[in-house]
């Protein structure tokens, strides 16, 4: 009987950050090339200068990654297995009118699997996923979170919850398909089309089904 558990125990494979991240960009790409036209899939992974990015990469090893694997090792996170898998399951169930491309709504379809552990007001923090309320300051200590449509200020970082962002003092998604945008965090779905040096761009919304 210990013969068994010992030889189970050494063929087990445990899930981790980076299995999650891996399953996580397998079903965001895979959505975005389904509820995405090609010319729009194409559009969105191509960058100012013409050079095509890969999605994939993009979402298994965006920026924060790093701080998230040092604070799951200083047990400033607890990564929960049981909420990766079902973020990952939303992802591939997802209907295209739900469905939105950026990178900061891929954790808004459920519980993040990221529990931060420090209190608000505390620090000292490096990523917000340390937070118990998502959102770590420019001064290394947690912010309180502040709900989609309530006032807010920017000015230690972004206290919005839900991938919403600090604008004109208020927690909002941005400007709908249609307005005006000077940048691509002007606009709901992060798309701005056509903004210069001198000119605006337009604010355009990607991956509807159509």
């Amino acid at each position: 009987m210990v013969l068994v558990s010992l030889v189970l125990g050494a063929c087990y494979d445990p899930y981790d950050a980076d299995d999650y991240w891996s399953e996580l960009a397998n079903a965001h790409c895979t959505a975005m090339e389904y509820c995405c036209t090609r010319a729009e899939y194409t559009d969105w992974w191509t960058d100012g200068d013409g050079d095509r990015q890969d999605c994939y990469q993009a979402h298994a090893d965006a920026v924060f990654t790093d701080a998230i694997r040092e604070g799951i090792r200083r047990h400033t996170i607890f990564f929960d297995e049981a909420r990766a898998h079902a973020c990952v399951s939303a992802l591939e169930n997802i209907a295209c009118t739900q469905f939105e491309p950026a990178i900061r709504y891929r954790e808004t379809y459920c519980e993040s699997p990221f529990i931060g552990q420090i209190p608000d007001g505390d620090g000292t923090c490096y990523t917000d996923h340390e937070c118990r309320s998502g959102h770590c300051g420019l001064d290394n200590h947690c912010l309180t979170a502040v709900a989609p449509g309530l006032p807010c200020s920017d000015t230690n970082g972004n206290p919005c919850d839900g991938g919403a962002y600090c604008h004109g003092g208020a927690c909002t998604f941005g400007s709908p398909a249609g307005a005006s945008c000077d940048s691509d965090s002007d606009c709901a779905d992060d798309w701005c089309k056509g903004a210069g040096l001198f000119q605006d761009g337009t604010c355009v919304q990607a991956c509807d089904g159509v």
